[in-house]
């Protein structure tokens, strides 16, 4: 993947909220101001951190955004136009999410919920007993088995010195 390409990429990913029209009212102020502070060159290295990885993935611009939203905050409010852009781009980034959550049958939570049971009623028809190894012990189909016991507390500083 070219850089071009990676850059066209994380444009994409910048489109899916509200980073990008404030990316571009924050370059206009900076251009229109003829300086670059520090919240810009920290907008610039999230950015080109960003693009360094292969390949680029839309996480690697977390870095980026606090310092760019801080940086809008900074600039008088946009006009109008600016304000439907940013309300614009907003909607268009939450709508895959709530399509998501309006469709139950596609969201992946319901599908790993009734993926977990199938597996627990697998289980327990070949009687199979044991830990699970899981990411999501509250999701696991032996979530009504007993946590393992805690380990014992580490002993403190203050409690050695009481000893």
């Amino acid at each position: 993947m070219s850089l071009a390409a990676k850059a066209i990429d994380t444009l994409k990913f910048l489109a899916l909220g509200a980073a990008l029209p404030a990316l571009a009212l924050v370059a206009r102020d900076a251009w229109r101001r003829r300086a670059v502070g520090l919240l810009d060159w920290l907008i610039l290295a999230g950015l080109i951190a960003a693009l360094l990885p292969f390949p680029t993935w839309r996480q690697y611009l977390l870095p980026a955004l606090p310092a760019l939203f801080v940086r809008l905050s900074l600039i008088p409010p946009p006009s109008r136009a600016w304000r439907i852009a940013f309300a614009t781009f907003a909607i268009a980034g939450l709508a895959p999410s709530v399509a998501a959550l309006a469709d139950s049958d596609g969201l992946s939570l319901t599908q790993a919920q009734r993926e977990g049971q199938a597996v627990g009623r697998t289980l327990d028809q070949h009687g199979v007993e044991g830990p699970i190894a899981t990411l999501s012990r509250k999701s696991s189909p032996r979530r009504t088995a007993c946590p393992p016991p805690p380990s014992p507390p580490a002993p403190s500083i203050s409690a050695a010195r009481t000893c």
